[in-house]
């Protein structure tokens, strides 16, 4: 089992991120990061910047053989910085699971 660092990555444009991203998903590519986006994009306003972060954020130092069939309850989550017709908004988005 190989450990993967979650890691938040940071550019003006998508494009410089590629080369970064190949043979690994992007947080916008999985279904958490799609639903998430889907939610911010429905509300007024524009997004400014989105930070992706997924369930296994923050576990460094942690063996991975101990997550191995665990399944967290949400899938990923964002902060994300909006400007609204009221102002600036700083947002905290989850996505979960569902439960079945």
């Amino acid at each position: 089992m190989a450990l993967f660092v979650p890691t938040l990555l940071q550019a003006g444009d998508a494009a410089v991120l590629e080369p970064l991203l190949t043979d690994r998903v992007s947080a916008l590519d999985t279904p958490a990061g799609k639903t998430i986006v889907d939610a911010l994009e429905a509300q007024e306003g524009a997004m400014l910047q989105v930070a992706f972060l997924g369930p296994w954020h923050g576990l460094t130092g942690t063996d991975p053989a101990a997550l191995a069939g665990k399944t967290p309850l949400w899938q990923g989550a964002a902060l994300a910085d909006l400007e609204t017709p009221e102002g600036p908004a700083l947002i905290l988005a989850l996505a979960y699971a569902g439960l079945h």
